[in-house]
């Protein structure tokens, strides 16, 4: 008898792929050059999920022999329909990454269908004999090397096929900006509501389950800054850890996004983890970099502020955002003296001059969530929320420096503060 997988064990790993494969800055060029080759119009098209089913078996159990697809051959072996037609497919149509291939049980195709191990498989048809091999070669190769390679392997397959998807990381649900109010049924009472209320709603059109946010008042500096909020999901609708808006209208006076089950605050337990705030830590940074990079500052980063969806972290309301220099189109919206941001979690900055806040704002309130994460503790205004010990101390004294000049010039330095002073890389 084989290796008989846990599917949901199974799944939690190609999630944590997932997000490796959109943060990884450097992932083993042999396969993601295997990965491309497989994408040429020669390549039979079975060939890429049958490469992603066997580097996800591989990580998720290290005895498994990769090129033994049928469950019952030996003790190394694995049923590959059954991951990839339960696990691979399902989750590809989730997040948005494609198998080049259609219809969610792709294994069925020859020549996966009839044999139990790569070495039975009759050599393919002259075209695509290269492609054969070369797959065959990595997939032995693999079995011969340190078992921590599948992990990595998986992420560089993961990122081509995120490459290839046409929808490009819009995995929640589609897009079709029609403007129109009464394409979505809301429920009777908000899930959340301030100047703007946040009802759980269904889009009629599809049938999805989403969250409409409308404002109680279209008073003009709250439709201002609901058009910012707006304005920035669409300029962030390509990154996986941004919240998409998915339709708006017209006025900017609601828009509709994804559903999300819980925020930050929901999962504060689990973040009391170090290995678990780090891969928040990367998701949130990798926006707010990209941000800053186009000149926006958010302004209120908070657990509240920081949905999951489908297993990834995003950053969400960007109500207060500061956009860049010079597209201020009312000096007054946002006053000198007048506090602005969520207390504890907003700089010292915001309270008196926030219209002029740089990154270092987002920086500060990053070290207050670390704060709070670590110590199970709200931070109080203008207060570093600092733990006792550990490593998380230092990083957080860094971060919460009263003196915005002081604090680290940039996310990406922020990063590699936390890589320096933390066990995790």
């Amino acid at each position: 008898m084989g290796v008989r997988f846990d599917l949901d064990a199974a799944q939690q790993i190609l999630n944590e792929a997932a997000r490796s494969a959109v943060e990884a800055t450097s992932l083993p060029e042999r396969w993601l050059h295997l990965s491309r080759s497989l994408r040429q119009p020669e390549a039979p098209r079975t060939y890429t999920p049958a490469l992603g089913t066997a580097l996800l078996a591989r990580a998720c159990d290290p005895t498994v022999d990769p090129r033994a697809i049928r469950e019952t051959l030996d003790t190394r072996s694995y049923s590959a329909r059954r991951l990839c037609h339960q696990v691979l497919v399902p989750t590809s149509e989730r997040l948005g990454f494609d198998l080049s291939t259609k219809g969610r049980e792709p294994l069925n195709n020859q020549p996966f269908f009839r044999y139990a191990h790569y070495d039975e498989i009759p050599r393919p048809r002259a075209g695509q004999v290269a492609y054969f091999d070369e797959l065959n070669a990595k997939l032995r190769l693999l079995d011969q090397r340190d078992p921590r390679e599948a992990k990595s392997a998986l992420a560089a397959f993961l990122k081509v096929s995120f490459e290839h998807s046409k929808c490009k990381n819009e995995p929640f649900t589609t897009r079709h900006m029609a403007g129109v109010r009464k394409n979505y049924a809301c429920d009777p009472i908000p899930i959340d509501g301030g100047q703007a209320q946040v009802f759980r709603a269904r889009d009629k059109t599809t049938g999805s389950v989403v969250a409409l946010k409308k404002l109680r008042t279209p008073l003009e500096r709250r439709v201002a800054r609901m058009g910012r909020e707006i304005e920035v999901g669409l300029l962030l609708s390509d990154h996986p850890h941004a919240m998409p808006v998915l339709d708006h209208a017209p006025d900017h006076s609601w828009f509709v996004m994804p559903y999300a089950q819980g925020t930050a605050l929901d999962y504060c337990e689990e973040l009391r983890c170090d290995d678990a705030l780090i891969l928040l830590l990367r998701a949130v940074c990798s926006v707010l970099e990209v941000a800053h990079e186009k000149g926006y500052v958010h302004r209120d980063i908070k657990p509240a502020n920081i949905p999951k969806l489908n297993g990834r972290w995003v950053v969400a309301d960007w109500g207060i955002v500061r956009r860049p220099r010079g597209m201020t189109t009312d000096p007054q919206r946002t006053r000198i003296g007048t506090p602005l941001g969520s207390a504890g979690f907003s700089a010292p900055e915001l309270e008196d001059d926030a219209h002029s806040a740089g990154p270092q704002a987002d920086i500060y309130s990053l070290g207050q969530l670390i704060g709070w994460a670590v110590t199970g503790k709200y931070p109080r205004t203008n207060i570093p929320l600092i733990p006792d010990n550990g490593a998380w101390r230092s990083i957080v004294e860094v971060a919460t420096r009263d003196d915005p000049a002081m604090r680290p010039k940039s996310i990406k330095s922020f990063l590699e503060i936390i890589a320096s002073k933390s066990r995790v890389p």
